[in-house]
């Protein structure tokens, strides 16, 4: 059995961002330039520099038609760095959320599993429990 970290159980140790940041370094210590489009990560100390293994939750934003890098390139990268819940939001044509896909880091194997495909609604438990209606994400 796997142990979870800490902040599983602490949802009172995250923070949500969409700040912009340069290049952060992997676990393997080399630099990532892939940015997600919001990333909730837990707090860190100031002035530290935020790296993958901080990161909780990543989300990508995909536009009709352009999926690949997110569907398939991020998804492997972000899995091979260790962040547990990675989130792609699909837009319509009119730029409107059409679902969210949830998955879930399979920590042995390094590779996301697809855990739930979220329509009209997003309802997760973690990193922390929230529940948002696409009519509200759509604002």
């Amino acid at each position: 059995m796997t142990t979870l970290p800490a902040w599983t159980t602490d949802p009172e140790s995250l923070t949500l961002t969409e700040e912009q940041y340069d290049a952060r370094k992997r676990s393997d210590g080399k630099l990532s330039f892939r940015r997600p489009d919001v990333s909730v990560y837990r707090c860190i100390e100031r002035g530290a520099k935020l790296s993958a293994p901080d990161v909780v939750l990543a989300v990508e934003i995909v536009p009709p038609g352009s999926g690949y890098t997110d569907t398939v390139d991020k998804l492997a990268e972000y899995a091979y760095e260790g962040i547990p819940v990675y989130l792609v939001v699909f837009l319509d044509a009119e730029l409107y959320v059409k679902m969210i896909q949830e998955y879930r880091l399979d920590w042995a194997s390094r590779t996301y599993r697809l855990v739930h495909t979220h329509q009209e609604e997003l309802a997760l438990e973690d990193p922390y429990p929230v529940t948002i209606s696409f009519a509200e994400l759509d604002g």
